[in-house]
């Protein structure tokens, strides 16, 4: 018995170092997720406050509601094949609306690939990016025509968010 547990006690360094060593994973694993959450929290954090101040959210949200006064209008303009025909004020408020397209998209593609957090953008911005793709719906569909995967992503967004 006695030579038993003395080759049990020689084990025991093994053993304990085993354990260590999975412990040591289990919370490096652990803090790795944690890290990740609080970097999409921080990055999704840092967005919203540059898009309050943002000079292409501000205009292209006021540029939306006027896509939503003048559909007709802005559709034409959207249209690839016009665009030598616009004025070059039309010209700039088209370049204007694509940036804000862009912006949307980007925040889509983000948050589809977790580099934001959904829950806080949509708590907070929802109706706003519901609202102006509906407005922009007729110019976004005119640009397609040039480029079909315009304003696709956001338009997933959208339709998983009117739900």
């Amino acid at each position: 018995m006695k030579e038993w547990l003395c080759a049990q006690l020689d084990q025991l360094p093994f053993w304990i170092g085993a354990l260590a060593a999975v412990y040591a994973a289990r919370n490096g694993v652990r803090a790795i997720s944690s890290s990740k959450e609080s970097t999409r929290i921080s990055s999704t954090m840092e967005l919203m406050r540059t898009l309050i101040v943002d000079e292409i959210f501000i205009d292209g949200h006021k540029l939306a509601a006027n896509c939503g006064r003048r559909p007709e209008a802005f559709a034409k303009m959207g249209d690839p094949n016009s665009y030598t025909d616009l004025t070059p004020s039309q010209q700039e408020e088209v370049d204007r609306l694509k940036l804000y397209m862009s912006l949307w998209e980007a925040m889509a593609i983000g948050i589809e690939n977790g580099a934001y957090d959904e829950t806080i953008i949509k708590s907070s911005l929802r109706s706003i990016c519901v609202s102006s793709y509906k407005l922009m719906s007729p110019f976004i569909q005119s640009v397609r025509k040039s480029n079909n995967l315009s304003g696709i992503e956001w338009e997933k967004l959208v339709e998983k968010w009117r739900v």
